[in-house]
């Protein structure tokens, strides 16, 4: 038995609203990627990460655009603005095909070059300040320190600090240098200090001083910020490339509801422009 009129539109006033809802938590997710964790392209010299963070804020702004003008067909009942609507949503399910494709190759790629692209930046660049370039580098590796809960590139890879530009540019005076920064310290958020910033950055008698010891530094952020970035773009990928699997197929079901609602229309104007014709008068000869 066919749906009437009447229930299609039910199901896309609730298709609308659930996808409205969503379109808004896309935008927002987009605006928290782009305000928090943009800092992490810097770190790995590559602009893939910000591009995405801009292009699911685009992405949620288009969601609430097609569901406003999907709820404004439904209250019309227009049938060129339900065919403009269709075909919008037959665009943004090829777009998310596209995405999900995208994605994967993405996270490949970005793989296999990151720890060398994050050990260039740590090298060359931090603690540099002749650029605005070299200056936001420095800050975006001290703040995935900090958020990420690590230090440098690889494990126990304190001794990195000692080939930059932060730990050579140090006063040769001073009777001890500090062996990594304070982002690489233990941070408590609780008390919202660092717990013991002296043995983190100056203990010799273990890391970061003298690594080769067993004395453990509790001070110290032992997990190197390669497998921890890593970690945390390939959950964030993989959490996208769900959401949009789960969003293509739900929109399946609005497509489907939205062409069954289109014939309504359909029928309901062919009936119209055949009562116009019947209701004609002929012409006197």
């Amino acid at each position: 038995m066919a749906l009437s009129k009447s229930v299609c539109k039910l199901c896309l006033f609730i298709f609308n609203a659930i996808f409205i809802v969503a379109g808004i938590a896309i935008f927002a997710v987009g605006v928290w990627t782009a305000a928090d964790k943009v800092y992490i392209s810097d770190v790995v010299d590559n602009n893939s990460f910000e591009a995405a963070a801009y292009l699911i804020i685009i992405a949620g702004i288009i969601v609430i655009g097609v569901c406003i003008l999907g709820f404004i067909s439904l209250a019309k009942e227009k049938k060129i603005l339900v065919i403009v609507y269709f075909a919008i949503w037959i665009l943004i399910f090829l777009f998310l095909m596209v995405g999900g494709i995208l994605a994967v190759v993405f996270r490949a790629e970005l793989e296999s070059g990151m720890k060398d692209a994050m050990k260039k930046t740590l090298t060359e660049l931090y603690g540099h300040t002749s650029t605005a370039g070299q200056r936001d580098t420095t800050t975006a590796w001290n703040r995935m320190q900090h958020d990420l809960r690590c230090c440098a590139v690889d494990n126990d890879d304190w001794g990195t600090y000692k080939f930059t530009q932060w730990y050579l540019s140090q006063d040769d005076r001073l009777r001890e240098k500090p062996f990594v920064p304070a982002s690489c310290c233990v941070y408590d958020e609780r008390s919202g200090a660092i717990n013991d910033q002296d043995k983190c950055q100056y203990w010799q008698l273990g890391p970061p001083g003298n690594p080769f010891t067993q004395f453990k530094n509790t001070a110290l952020y032992y997990q190197g910020c390669y497998e921890a970035a890593k970690n945390f773009i390939m959950d964030s990928s993989e959490a996208i490339v769900a959401v949009g699997f789960a969003f293509g197929l739900t929109l399946i079901f609005g497509m489907v509801f939205t062409v069954l609602f289109l014939r309504h229309i359909g029928n309901i104007d062919d009936e119209e422009i055949r009562r116009r014709q019947r209701s004609k008068t002929p012409n006197d000869v």
